[in-house]
């Protein structure tokens, strides 16, 4: 799951109380009203972190949650890992060593998290558009490439390697690609994402195999020195070899559907924070996670390679219907502007950092796991009751975090939340 972080970012606008029930842009009141509404919000606030403000009914699941609410994650972890017949030691020897190896900064996913627009991102952002995927490339995406590169050394100089030749194989491989030019393509890409992630995880099912039977070193490195030759820049070919293993890939047919034409899904081994996934919704550019280490734990679940790539694809895909049915997507001026003005409100509204966390969690919840648009005006009741089911899916939340903290975000969202704007004024 992305990493919690604290700092302030952008936020939303609606009228507080129960009415007008729908939202409006902080420009459709006059400035004495919009000093009183933010006053009244305020208090309001300062009376629900005083305890004088009974909890919504959305929340009662907090009277049977353990915390801190840390605590959720780690009760859902340690089962998963029972049932996996995973100890902890190990499980977190492993995701230690995947902190330990130093990638290179992937400066476009992390320009979708500042806050002004990237007029880089807004350049590969309509490039994109315009070329499709069969045509699209860019020097950047060499940074995954390189990164592959980082990672695989990293494992052929870790104590339980035994596959050192095969490795390096893959590893000429992908530098011959670095180095045949300056821009690389889309497709291509993939190709090697496909392949990294095919071999990595044939590698650790050979380790843990190995370990086990070690007769079958032979055979597993056989596999692992097939892989790593295939060319699956040639899409009939590598499909052929491997098609049971490629399906699940939504690549194995690629593009097979409008969301690849519509969406540059951009691989990368970068760790991201909950702030990013609600500033990234000004681009139509989305992460799909490389793991470092053999596996991760994210959204209540064990993920290899595969699994972790293939749920950001997932989410991706809800992000899509969700928006096909709500309609044309907002600009990236009039995303930036809800941002801008979500930040600055909320700081106006309040200091404490918990309220602050809680409001990003619901953002987070409503539009990256939920799927739903920017400007769509939903019930923010709805996100909260989700939320609250899922707080094991969120680690390193700060042990003062509590219910009242995610009573006051919901409190600030409905006073916040914009109301939907017309299709002429904001649409691309």
């Amino acid at each position: 799951m992305p990493a919690i972080r604290t700092k302030p970012h952008r936020q939303r606008s609606t009228p507080y109380n129960l009415r007008p029930r729908r939202p409006a842009f902080p420009g459709r009141h006059t400035q004495a009203q919009q000093k009183v509404s933010l006053s009244g919000i305020k208090k309001r606030v300062t009376s629900i972190l005083a305890g004088k403000v009974q909890l919504p009914q959305v929340f009662t699941l907090f009277t049977t949650t353990p915390y801190p609410l840390s605590q959720n994650n780690k009760d859902a972890l340690e089962e998963c890992l029972s049932r996996k017949e995973i100890s902890l030691q190990s499980y977190r020897k492993e995701v230690a060593w995947g902190k330990s190896v130093t990638l290179v900064p992937d400066s476009v996913l992390m320009s979708l998290n500042e806050q002004e627009l990237s007029e880089r991102a807004i350049q590969l952002d309509t490039l994109f558009k315009e070329q499709g995927p069969d045509k699209f490339r860019c020097k950047e995406l060499g940074t995954v490439l390189i990164n592959m590169c980082i990672v695989l050394k990293a494992l052929k100089e870790r104590h339980d390697c035994y596959a050192h030749k095969e490795i390096q194989s893959l590893i000429q491989r992908i530098q011959q690609h670095l180095e045949s030019a300056e821009t690389y393509h889309y497709t291509d890409i993939y190709a090697f994402v496909m392949q990294y992630i095919l071999f990595y995880e044939t590698y650790r099912d050979g380790i843990e195999t190995i370990n086990k039977n070690k007769d079958k070193r032979r055979t597993i490195k056989g596999n692992l020195s097939h892989i790593s030759q295939i060319n699956f820049s040639d899409r009939e070919t590598a499909t052929d070899e491997l098609r049971d293993k490629l399906i699940p890939f939504f690549f194995s047919n690629y593009p097979k559907s409008d969301m690849d034409n519509k969406y540059l899904i951009w691989p990368s081994f970068e760790p991201l924070d909950i702030p990013f996934f609600v500033r990234s919704l000004r681009y139509n550019i989305k992460p799909a996670g490389l793991l470092v280490s053999r596996w991760g734990f994210h959204d209540d679940s064990l993920m290899g390679l595969h699994d972790f790539y293939r749920h950001d694809i997932t989410h991706c895909n809800v992000q899509y219907q969700q928006q096909s049915r709500y309609g044309t997507k907002a600009s990236h001026k009039a995303i930036q502007g809800w941002l801008s003005r979500l930040e600055t409100k909320l700081e106006e509204i309040t200091t404490n950092k918990d309220v602050k966390l809680a409001v990003w969690l619901f953002l987070f919840q409503k539009h990256h796991e939920m799927g739903s648009p920017v400007f769509k005006t939903d019930e923010y009741e709805v996100t909260g009751e989700n939320l609250t089911k899922k707080l094991s899916y969120f680690d390193q939340l700060p042990d003062t975090l509590h219910a009242k903290h995610f009573h006051a975000a919901l409190e600030i969202l409905n006073f916040l939340d914009p109301q939907s704007p017309s299709t002429s004024a904001h649409t691309r």
